[in-house]
């Protein structure tokens, strides 16, 4: 079924059960020292994740030594990299007026994070409203440019992929460019 937090009591998480809802103290919860607790949500993180995540490669190594307390920070720090993403993502699509995820009538799941296809209009768009959007290797700059003059919005530069370090500049940018 599902599980999810309670929006009034942090201290308690709700339940779908077939006969209703159950309320579920946290501290009842052995994720973190119970394999057959930990092992489904580490299914499911590998469900979500891509080849080039090192997250999952962080979950897929700490099960290798067998050692609980450090596959289950591994999956912790997934969930809350996927919970990030997925934040950063909707940021995107509204800024994309894509607010309701459909394309040609379907719904789609925003993936700016894992795709030049996705990330690219993006930058067009950023590009479109008179900015200098500038990758190189795994740096970003991004530029205004007006009146003949260039200002510098800000730098970007980040240990990964370039996709990545672009996609952190995009999520800057709007997060900027919103206030």
């Amino acid at each position: 079924m599902g599980m999810w937090a309670d929006p009034i009591d942090k201290s308690v998480m709700i339940k779908m059960t077939p006969q209703g809802n159950e309320v579920v103290p946290v501290e009842s919860l052995n994720y973190h020292n119970s394999w057959d607790w930990l092992m489904p949500v580490v299914s499911e993180c590998r469900v979500q994740s891509n080849s080039e995540d090192s997250y999952w490669k962080a979950i897929y190594y700490s099960l290798e030594d067998c050692e609980i307390d450090v596959t289950y920070k591994a999956v912790v720090q997934f969930i809350k990299t996927i919970k990030i993403e997925t934040e950063s993502n909707e940021l995107i699509a509204e800024f994309m007026d894509m607010e309701d995820h459909q394309e040609m009538g379907k719904y789609v799941t925003p993936n700016y994070h894992n795709s030049w296809d996705w990330l690219m209009p993006v930058v067009d768009k950023i590009e479109n409203f008179g900015f200098e959007f500038i990758i190189s290797e795994n740096r970003v700059k991004i530029k205004h440019n007006t009146d003949h003059s260039i200002e510098e919005l800000f730098h970007s530069e980040t240990i990964g992929s370039k996709l990545n370090t672009t996609y952190k500049a995009v999520v800057e940018f709007i997060k900027e460019f919103n206030k």
